[in-house]
């Protein structure tokens, strides 16, 4: 299935997409250098990158993820959990890939 313009126009967005990804320094220094040897921007290079993948990997088909709700004793999530914290999935996150303790 491909996106368009139009398509992504109609869900709310003007152009692209703008987001945030933590990637490993020697693959951005990589990636720098790719795009300074080839005259793009460092953008151009990732684009090119996730869209040879994403040619190159046929799709899966996997059975839809369905989340067990664990329970903490006496019920209910774990204390110090919120799920309407934004803040708190962040520092989650960060939590998980090592950023924090």
């Amino acid at each position: 299935m491909r996106s368009s313009i139009a398509d992504m126009q109609g869900a709310g967005y003007a152009y692209g997409v703008r987001t945030t990804l933590n990637i490993d320094d020697e693959l951005m220094c990589r990636a720098r250098r790719r795009a300074a040897d080839e005259g793009i921007t460092l953008r151009k290079v990732f684009e090119q990158a996730l869209r040879a993948y994403l040619l190159a990997q046929p799709p899966r088909r996997r059975k839809p993820y369905r989340l067990k709700w664990g329970r903490a004793q006496g019920g209910g999530l774990q204390p110090g959990v919120s799920l309407d914290d934004f803040e708190h999935w962040h520092r989650l996150r960060d939590l998980m890939d090592g950023l924090i303790k």
